[in-house]
């Protein structure tokens, strides 16, 4: 395996790694850039016999998906990572130009919004700016598709997502993505166009939430209802 470039999931669970496969189906229609699958599953479902130039790497029980993706820098075998969710389907060969973003940046992600000052942020946004001390404006970044090199600022970056995500409750991580790029030091953040992971996208189609548009590309997948547990169902209210 070539450690230039390559691209990355992390799929833990049968329904998780039956969706990575057909999704790394769709990118061989445009590459063969190597991929290497971050999973907790010995056997792989028989989709992914149809994709050429992949490896696996196990994990045991006691990690998380979640906790695996914060920390990903540390598991791709790759000098630059393309990584993205196992619901995204790659749609052009364009898709590689997101390394070059690299040149001038450690880690990039697409842009998904900003808390501006006086507005108000969900419930849940609240709690993370609240817990790690962040003020607005913040910047959203969205968590599905990013690219990084393997620096010392990249590094950075992560470890703090990956704290925060822990101190946050080990539930969802784009709210603690936020806070640790806003408060990181050392390390040069870019942002990737919206043709990288939105569904409107004709580079990159990220297919997350039950209202997204969706493809028959990607199968669906049940979701996990943790986090209603957790937060409760007005985790997404607007507060001040």
């Amino acid at each position: 395996m070539s450690n230039a470039l390559g691209h990355v999931y992390v799929a833990f669970g049968e329904e998780y790694d039956k969706q990575a496969a057909w999704s790394a189906v769709a990118a061989r229609r445009f590459s063969s850039l190597p991929i290497y699958v971050l999973s907790n599953l010995v056997q792989h479902d028989p989709k992914w016999d149809e994709v050429s130039n992949v490896s696996f790497k196990f994990f045991n029980s006691s990690f998380e998906n979640r906790d695996v993706k914060t920390s990903m820098w540390e598991y791709s075998p790759f000098d630059k990572t393309l990584y993205t969710d196992t619901d995204t389907a790659i749609q052009s060969s364009k898709f590689t130009e997101a390394f070059d973003a690299l040149q001038f940046c450690d880690v990039a992600f697409p842009y998904h919004g900003t808390w501006e000052e006086g507005k108000k942020v969900t419930r849940l946004y609240r709690m993370a700016m609240d817990k790690f001390k962040v003020e607005k404006p913040l910047v959203v970044l969205q968590g599905g598709v990013c690219v990084f090199s393997k620096t010392t600022g990249t590094k950075k970056l992560f470890k703090l997502w990956n704290n925060y995500w822990d101190a946050f409750g080990r539930g969802r991580e784009m709210m603690c993505l936020a806070c640790a790029a806003k408060n990181v030091k050392g390390v040069s953040i870019g942002m990737l166009s919206k043709d990288f992971g939105f569904p409107e996208s004709k580079i990159i189609q990220h297919f997350y939430g039950s209202k997204a548009p969706h493809t028959d590309l990607i199968p669906k997948i049940s979701k996990n209802k943790e986090f209603d547990k957790k937060y409760g169902r007005n985790r997404w209210d607007l507060v001040d």
